[in-house]
């Protein structure tokens, strides 16, 4: 739908000219409301929506979990997500997605299986993984939110059980507040 703009320019007209400042003229009300609304609609559409996964740098298993969350929110069944998972997939991963066959492009769980196999993390990255969660220490200019944030994005990455993440965190933390911690019997990552 062209906006009113582009219907100006498309039908030359004279202008109306205000007798007051914009801010002062009285507002249509069914068309200005429909207006916010589908501007409003459509940002919080852009706000949650998952960005496009070109396969480079993104991690594919934040990718992957922020599509499914998408999807739930949305109500798409496997039928309405394959053709936004495959409009998402953009450059090399775009690329990778033309290149394969048919039968894995038509079913949503076919072609989860075949990105999964693809971008999912490798060993060696996992095992980089594994060894920062024993060896990161929190940060002097790093809050607490922020360090155990990361370090739960490593234990996601390697998956590690809650137990062994919570004592990994724990020894990183600076000490003043690994003994806060451990004197309130922290039993859960809550």
């Amino acid at each position: 739908m062209p906006s009113s703009i582009a219907k100006a320019l498309t039908y030359p007209q004279p202008l109306p000219q205000p007798t007051a400042p914009v801010w002062q003229l009285p507002l249509v009300a069914d068309e200005v409301s429909e207006e916010i609304i589908e501007e409003t609609d459509m940002a919080e559409e852009r706000s949650v929506m998952p960005s496009p996964f070109t396969g480079k740098s993104e991690d594919a298993s934040d990718w992957t979990r922020h599509f499914y969350k998408y999807c739930v929110y949305k109500k798409y069944d496997d039928r309405k997500a394959l053709p936004l998972f495959k409009v998402l997939m953009v450059g090399p991963a775009a690329d990778w997605l033309e290149s394969l066959p048919e039968d894995k492009t038509k079913d949503y769980k076919a072609l989860q299986k075949a990105f999964d196999e693809r971008f999912q993390t490798p060993d060696v990255v996992k095992f980089k993984s594994a060894k920062a969660i024993f060896s990161r220490r929190q940060a002097d200019n790093e809050n607490v939110d922020e360090f155990c944030e990361s370090m739960l994005k490593l234990g996601r990455r390697v998956q590690v059980d809650e137990a062994m993440l919570r004592y990994a965190i724990l020894n990183g933390l600076r000490p003043e507040i690994a003994a806060y911690v451990t004197q309130q019997k922290v039993t859960t990552m809550e």
